[in-house]
């Protein structure tokens, strides 16, 4: 139980945390919503959806989220461990100026693996 209570304090502060620049603005549209759903969190989030997109789907994120969202439902796209997400590399957004050829540049340098 008090677990639970410590981490639904958390709930509200999410935003924050995950923002690149806490002190300048937390993630729009709000992660925490208080709502019970989460429909609207992981892909359906347009941040933190490029957040988890695997790496080597960054620039079809980019180009067209909702095609991206698309192949992802229908398997044309797989999210699997070995697709490393971008907020594991530097980067605002994370991941920007990821490198096909140089996959360990940045690497664990993401912004908030650093916190």
């Amino acid at each position: 139980s008090t677990r639970s209570n410590d981490a639904t304090r958390l709930k509200v502060w999410i935003g924050h945390y995950a923002a690149p620049n806490p002190s300048q603005a937390t993630i729009s549209p709000p992660i925490y919503t208080g709502s019970a759903t989460r429909s609207h969190l992981g892909v359906n989030h347009p941040v933190l959806a490029r957040m988890i997109c695997p790496t080597l789907a960054l620039e079809l994120y980019d180009s067209d989220p909702i095609e991206y969202v698309s192949q992802l439902a229908d398997g044309r796209i797989e999210m699997i461990a070995a697709a490393l997400p971008a907020i594991l590399y530097a980067g605002d957004p994370p991941g920007k100026g990821f490198n096909k050829g140089d996959s360990t540049n940045g690497l664990f340098k993401g912004y908030l693996l650093e916190r």
